[in-house]
């Protein structure tokens, strides 16, 4: 019997395999008795499976199954189950492993390892422009705003943003360049 079947027709399957056992070749050959009878035990014998749990494999296999999946590489699974039972405990909960499941999700992953089911893509970093004192730095301005190294004063970044590129001192140039 199927689970996907519906109940009817688990029932109906039920009275076949009756009607088989006891040599009957029709319904009209069972009194109404026997068939209230045998609806009633297939309805015990249905509500006894649906009690019956599914055994849970140990917390140990199940850990172990959890550290063999590919999703799980770069994660200290036992660590992992030690954070999460500790913060359980402090925050008055209780550690299922439907709980554990969604904590090994947030969790981060050892620097290195990678999964290949990545949802988004590596960056590739754009390779760096050699400018020259004469070349113009695009956004220049903004780096003499926003980059501490290049040390100048509040007013003379000011005053050096009123210029055009080949207007500023050349060793003002060349901090840019540098930075760029």
């Amino acid at each position: 019997m199927s689970p996907n079947e519906s109940y009817g027709s688990r029932f109906a399957q039920a009275v076949g395999q009756y009607l088989q056992e006891n040599n009957l070749s029709s319904l009209g050959k069972i009194s109404g008795r026997i068939l209230a009878e045998l609806a009633q035990r297939f309805h015990d014998n249905e509500r006894k499976v649906k009690r019956q749990k599914v055994k849970l494999a140990s917390e140990e296999e199940w850990v172990k199954e959890i550290e063999s999946d590919p999703v799980m590489k770069g994660i200290d699974v036992r660590q992992e189950l030690g954070k999460c039972q500790f913060w359980c405990k402090t925050n008055r909960k209780v550690c299922t492993r439907k709980l554990f499941t969604n904590w090994l999700l947030k969790c981060d992953r050892a620097v290195g390892s990678s999964y290949d089911g990545a949802t988004s893509r590596p960056k590739i970093e754009q390779p760096r422009r050699n400018y020259g004192v004469n070349t113009i730095v695009p956004g220049w301005a903004m780096l003499l705003r926003t980059v501490p190294e290049l040390n100048f004063s509040n007013d003379e970044i000011d005053a050096y943003c009123a210029l055009e590129w080949e207007e500023l001192p050349v060793p003002v140039r060349e901090k840019i360049v540098k930075v760029a």
